[in-house]
């Protein structure tokens, strides 16, 4: 890999001409920023961090969320129960 793709404001500009928001390729173009962020470990972090910070819809944020506090149905989602952050558990559990 050249280094100059090490250059985290390069690859910013590079994804953002791959995401091409500016038409009917928009979820190709999600779907191919996806793929650079599973090509080498300089590429993971600008590519996520693009994807979250274009995100279009909650879902995704829903199903990291465990099965047992939610329901899915199609591309609906909702919680099926209450979350009470007074009951999480401390980083070390996990």
């Amino acid at each position: 890999m050249h280094r100059a793709f090490a250059i985290t404001e390069l690859l910013t500009h590079i994804l953002r001409e791959v995401y091409n928001d500016e038409g009917l390729n928009l979820r190709q173009g999600i779907k191919d920023i996806a793929r650079v962020s599973q090509v080498c470990k300089t590429f993971r972090d600008p590519a996520l961090d693009f994807l979250w910070r274009n995100i279009d819809s909650l879902l995704p944020l829903l199903r990291l969320l465990p099965l047992e506090i939610r329901e899915e149905h199609g591309d609906k989602a909702r919680l099926s129960k209450v979350v009470s952050l007074a009951r999480c558990q401390p980083p070390s559990v996990y």
